[in-house]
């Protein structure tokens, strides 16, 4: 059997977390974690290395958002200690 490199792309945070635990695998990302939706498997460690990583939100014009969308940013900001 050959020993290749594997990667798998997934789209919702469930699945990928899924698979990070049960493949002892890792993924790059932001690194906030909401322990309440999240195994405690899931331990988030910064990388050692130079760079930075932009987060960004895209809505379309003259949206107003949800009660749901206006409080995940507004604990995003929290998060992140924006503005």
């Amino acid at each position: 059997m050959l020993d290749m490199p594997k990667t798998i792309q997934v789209r919702d945070r469930a699945t990928l977390f899924s698979l990070v635990i049960g493949l002892n695998g890792f993924t790059v990302s932001s690194g906030i974690i909401d322990r309440k939706l999240n195994s405690p498997s899931i331990i988030a460690r910064p990388l050692k290395m130079e760079g930075s990583m932009r987060i960004g939100l895209i809505r379309k014009k003259n949206v107003v958002f949800s009660r749901y969308a206006t409080s995940y940013v507004k604990a995003l900001k929290k998060q992140l200690s924006i503005d």
